[in-house]
């Protein structure tokens, strides 16, 4: 039996498919071949993700744009406006699958991701109450962070001296497009390390490091943006990750 989803009963939390509206002909007849005994085709390209909300004028997914490799989750949020139906059938293990606009699911694969750290030292304040920083120990704790953003050209480095803010772009790519994927979060493992041994040599004090993601919406922008009078740096981002980063610090801090 083929269900067909209302808006609002759209099912949370459990495997689904996205697909392009294009082909929601061309699945219902496959299907229909299927339950009078032929064999099951696959047809165009599915995306894998699960609903975590539905709001008025969205559903919040949990997006897998890569299960081959690795397991990776993105929060995404799709406009009510692009969706065209929500089928199913249990009886035939067809997971419920979203039909969506051509445009906005192209566009998704096309978009830059994003993924954002904050490093900070340890004991700072207290470093300072025993005057243990040193203008000198701080350009050399420049230097070498100069140094480490050298060897990762496609993460940028914004510095307070004791803290950092970190961010790099990736891609997901398509067939439908000339994007590569480029996610590589084992980056920012190397850097955290890189970070621990720069400020224990420099400063004498440990760090932690707090990673978030989330989409970029100055997807078609370089990862900085500084101005011609160099006096303005975007980090060509929404303050919602950063916001996340803060939260996820609250947490980690307070008790257990």
């Amino acid at each position: 039996m083929k269900l067909a989803h209302e808006y609002n009963n759209i099912p949370l939390n459990e495997d689904c498919y996205l697909v392009d509206e294009k082909y929601a002909e061309e699945y219902e007849s496959m299907y229909i071949s299927v339950f009078q005994g032929q064999k099951w085709q696959p047809i165009g390209y599915v995306s894998f993700i699960a609903i975590r909300a539905v709001h008025e004028q969205s559903i919040e997914l949990s997006w897998y744009p890569n299960t081959y490799d690795r397991f990776h989750e993105v929060c995404i949020f799709l406009p009510r406006s692009k969706i065209n139906q929500c089928i199913g059938c249990w009886q035939w293990s067809w997971k419920p699958t979203i039909f969506v606009e051509s445009n906005w699911l192209n566009d998704l694969y096309a978009k830059a991701f994003s993924v954002f750290g904050m490093v900070d030292a340890v004991g700072v304040r207290k470093a300072i109450q025993d005057e243990q920083l040193s203008r000198e120990k701080l350009l050399e704790l420049r230097s070498k962070v100069d140094h480490l953003s050298s060897k990762y050209p496609n993460i940028s480095f914004i510095s307070f001296a004791d803290s950092i803010l970190i961010k790099s772009n990736w891609t997901v790519g398509s067939v439908h497009n000339d994007l590569s994927y480029t996610y590589r979060p084992e980056a920012f493992i190397e850097v955290a390390h890189q970070f621990q041994i720069i400020f224990r040599e420099t400063l004498g004090l440990d760090c932690y490091i707090i990673l978030t993601q989330g989409y970029n919406e100055y997807y078609d922008d370089n990862l900085l943006h500084i101005s011609e009078t160099q006096n303005h740096i975007s980090l060509n981002s929404l303050g919602a990750p950063f916001a996340d980063l803060l939260s996820i610090e609250k947490s980690a801090q307070g008790p257990i």
